[in-house]
């Protein structure tokens, strides 16, 4: 029996002082990264094809292009923590670009997809770059 309250007592001491360890750790987590806040990047959608054509909305190649970007931008741009150097991404400015333009917005997406590297900015005129050193790639409508 006293073996046995013997266990007990340690069992709560070591159970005291990992709560205190505890405590004290998360107080030091706080006051560190008072000044941080984490904004969660907003969800992309799909490629929509609202107010389009029947020809367009029937085309596989749509859908096909629509189920990449997608995949693309779910799995491999989040696992690899892409930064692009744009104010708007390569793949989410392709996507939109072929919401707007169809053919010609893939060949102006290719196009920023085959210019995207760190040393674009230093291509641009100054006007072009934000204030974030991104470059300011609005589509032309």
């Amino acid at each position: 029996m006293k073996r046995f309250l013997l266990l007990i007592i340690i069992f709560s001491y070591q159970n005291s002082k990992s709560q205190t360890a505890d405590l004290l750790n998360s107080s030091l987590a706080k006051s560190a990264f008072i000044g941080y806040k984490y904004e969660q990047a907003e969800k992309r959608k799909v490629l929509s094809l609202k107010n389009k054509r029947v020809i367009a909305k029937i085309n596989p190649l749509n859908y096909i292009a629509a189920g990449a970007l997608f995949f693309y931008q779910r799995v491999f741009s989040e696992q690899i923590q892409a930064s692009c150097m744009y104010e708007i991404s390569c793949s989410n400015y392709t996507k939109l670009s072929i919401q707007e333009f169809g053919v010609k917005g893939l060949l102006s997406g290719i196009n920023q997809l085959n210019c995207c590297f760190t040393g674009v900015v230093y291509d641009y005129p100054d006007y072009m770059i934000s204030s974030e050193s991104k470059v300011r790639n609005q589509l032309n409508k």
